[in-house]
């Protein structure tokens, strides 16, 4: 699965870089609906789905994000920090700090991504 997988990704840069969401997607969902394709770089798939998605779908990429909020995705954080984000430009301050308060309170991620919640933390709530 390993070639075709890197090949699925390889089309998927390329169509983003050509400005071709639809082709993109096309090739993310071959990643996300091999068998033979491990469940962290569905997770992956998913998690870039999710992002182009944000430009044209949001209630689509809420969804794919919300999917990868478990404890068994190592996109778990991430997503919750696009989840965040997408409240924040909704106008949902009160979500977005829910969400960013989750982040600065996990265990294991990096210090710069927990500095960003907390940083996001502090100005939503001085707004």
């Amino acid at each position: 699965f390993g070639y075709r997988m890197l090949g699925h990704i390889q089309l998927a840069k390329l169509a983003i870089a050509e400005n071709n969401n639809e082709v993109a997607l096309k090739e993310l969902h071959a990643i996300k609906t091999d068998k033979d394709v491990d469940a962290l770089h569905k997770d992956m798939a998913s998690f870039f789905e999710g992002q182009i998605l944000m430009q044209t779908d949001y209630a689509k990429a809420k969804t794919i994000f919300t999917s990868l909020d478990n404890v068994q995705s190592p996109f778990r954080v991430s997503a919750l920090e696009m989840l965040a984000m997408m409240a924040e430009t909704q106008g949902s301050k009160t979500e977005a700090v829910a969400l960013y308060e989750r982040i600065a309170e996990t265990k294991i991620i990096s210090p710069n991504m927990r500095g960003r919640a907390q940083a996001r933390i502090r100005l939503l709530k001085a707004k």
